[in-house]
């Protein structure tokens, strides 16, 4: 029978957010390393609130960012710097190899969203009240032989 291993649910840290990450840790020594290193960093926030700029809504309608450069490397073979393994990028309808282009070419990824004639978006929902720090920094107590 296999072990079941020790999961790990942290929700986002964003007042009135439901997101959930779960992570599973085959041991509990493993399980308690997390716990220990995840208290000295800042609470978890999913995408929507971690990086809200790159996420597209009837508010944020076009997201453009720079994903990489053509640069020459090792043997003069041409790669796209950054995220991008080897000497091609790909994506949803794209796909781009760095030999085709001269060096400092810039991949740029657009990103629009096109709303139905005629709509307009609610207004957005006011900021929650930042709570105290003493409240979003607290520490629970972990019960590793639950």
């Amino acid at each position: 029978m296999a072990r079941r291993g020790y999961d790990r649910r942290r929700g986002c840290a964003e007042d009135g957010c439901r997101e959930v990450r779960i992570t599973n840790y085959g041991y509990k020594r493993d399980y308690a390393d997390a716990v220990r290193r995840e208290k000295a960093q800042p609470p978890w926030k999913c995408l929507r609130h971690s990086r809200p700029e790159q996420v597209l809504g009837v508010h944020n309608l076009e997201v453009i960012s720079e994903c990489g450069r053509v640069q020459s490397e090792g043997y003069g073979t041409p790669r796209w710097e950054g995220a991008y393994h080897g000497g091609w990028a790909t994506g949803p309808g794209f796909m781009a190899w760095a030999e085709d282009f001269p060096l400092g070419t810039r991949l740029i990824i657009t990103a629009r969203i096109e709303l139905p004639a005629g709509y307009t978006p609610p207004e957005p929902p006011p900021s929650p009240q930042a709570p105290a720090p003493e409240q979003r920094f607290a520490t629970d107590v972990v019960d590793l032989d639950r």
